[in-house]
């Protein structure tokens, strides 16, 4: 009896051996090779994983065994990229952070969706960090494993011409696309100076104003971008204003003076780096146009002629005035010349000038809707009776463009495809067109 006792004594004291023994062999059996390490996809080339921390399940999840491997070297190069968007694919089931250096410098770090959406604009050798997570679920291994390569990025900028012909008081629109962060295009014409903003991750807008007094012609235009040159002629279309007997005050005592030249002409540099406007323009008052853009007018008491630089439009005192576009209120107040005078930035310099209002209901500074009440109409021509006129521009720089044009015609997002790459911009500006353009043939 007491051998016996003493037998399974040995007995249970030895199945804890045994089992550790089992458990033991169990766990180191399971090693680096026994849990996968899947390459990921991109430009079409599969890269392995230089690094991991991982757990691999023993015994079905009872117990879990660790590995660690530090990343080790800079990665192999895949290739180059040609277009702003880094082609790639994550194993199944993982999640992924990133870290982009560009010579040895961090300059971006997100997650793998980010990082699809990730646009490269500017040229030159990138190395990306890739850390993939597979979350934790029962039974099965999880962890992380790090990749890492390098790539180049050589992308060539795009150019777009909206419209091939203008007739003055309209606008050439380019656009650029694949534009670098660093990149500034410059443009030279005889036309004048183009003004440009972004419209967007690596997209910048051009934008030309083509003057009422423009001649008619072909006119070379040289744009440079970085590297990349373009030449371009546009062809500017004769203007066929109308001559009449309009009676007005001189222009000469309009557009000049002190506190003009002090408050409002400074206002034509404006230039404004935001694009406020995205769609097209609205008449800034319900009334009746008596005087058009480029007409030609006789100044009272006078046998000269002018050409007017916008358009006059006359309704009943009081009548409501409202902002023609989105925008920022540059000016609003009173001179000798203008009366009631609301200045409206619309980005990129294109201003809207409301002279000879009443009463005036916004202040400088003030942030503008399409639409939004900015005064009423009012002045003090004793011989207009119960009604009053306001003179309404729109400029781009110091040039003077059809207010009409930008309220009604065809629009850069035509179904011209063409076009369609212009979509992009959310840009809606309305040109004044007489007939079907070249490029929509």
């Amino acid at each position: 009896m007491k051998r016996f006792g003493i037998t399974l004594l040995v007995l249970l004291l030895s199945i804890p051996t045994v089992l550790g023994l089992i458990v033991g062999i169990s766990y180191y059996a399971v090693g680096e090779d026994s849990f996968s390490k899947p390459t990921i996809t991109v430009l079409r080339q599969r890269v392995e994983p230089v690094g991991y921390t991982w757990e691999e399940p023993v015994f079905g999840g009872v117990l879990y065994r660790s590995f660690f491997k530090a990343p080790e070297g800079e990665g192999e190069g895949v290739g180059t990229i040609t277009q702003p968007r880094l082609d790639f694919a994550l194993p199944e089931g993982y999640t992924g952070t990133a870290t982009l250096l560009k010579n040895t410098r961090e300059i971006w770090a997100g997650t793998a969706e980010e990082l699809a959406a990730y646009a490269f604009l500017d040229n030159g050798d990138y190395t990306l960090q890739l850390r993939c997570a597979k979350p934790r679920q029962q039974h099965s291994g999880h962890g992380s494993l790090d990749y890492q390569f390098g790539f180049s990025v050589a992308i060539e900028p795009q150019m777009h011409q909206a419209n091939e012909w203008v007739t003055p008081g309209d606008v050439l629109v380019l656009r650029l696309g694949n534009v670098g962060g660093s990149m500034q295009p410059t443009a030279v014409s005889e036309l004048g100076e183009m003004t440009f903003v972004r419209g967007g991750p690596g997209t910048v807008l051009g934008f030309l104003p083509v003057g009422h007094l423009r001649n008619p012609g072909i006119y070379p235009l040289h744009l440079t971008l970085g590297d990349f040159s373009w030449e371009l002629s546009l062809r500017v279309l004769e203007a066929r204003f109308a001559v009449t007997g309009n009676r007005a005050p001189r222009r000469t005592e309009f557009f000049e003076g002190a506190e003009f030249e002090r408050l409002i002409a400074p206002l034509w540099q404006e230039m404004g780096s935001e694009l406020r406007w995205n769609t097209h323009f609205v008449p800034p008052v319900d009334g009746e146009v008596t005087a058009h853009f480029g007409e030609m007018m006789q100044e009272r008491n006078d046998t000269d002629f002018y050409t007017h630089t916008g358009v006059d439009i006359r309704a009943g005192h009081g009548t409501r005035v409202a902002a023609p576009c989105d925008g920022v209120v540059l000016f609003a107040g009173r001179t000798a010349a203008t009366g009631g005078t609301v200045v409206i930035g619309h980005g990129a310099g294109l201003n809207s000038y409301l002279y000879n209002l009443g009463a005036l209901d916004v202040e400088t500074g003030e942030v503008l809707k399409q639409g939004d009440r900015v005064g009423v109409l009012g002045n003090e021509d004793a011989s207009d009776g119960d009604v009053a006129t306001m003179h309404y521009e729109v400029r781009m720089g110091v040039e003077c463009l059809d207010p009409l044009a930008l309220e009604t015609g065809a629009s850069v997002n035509s179904p011209c495809s063409s076009l369609a790459p212009l979509r992009a911009a959310r840009l809606r500006l309305v040109f004044r067109l007489r007939s079907p353009p070249p490029f929509c043939n």
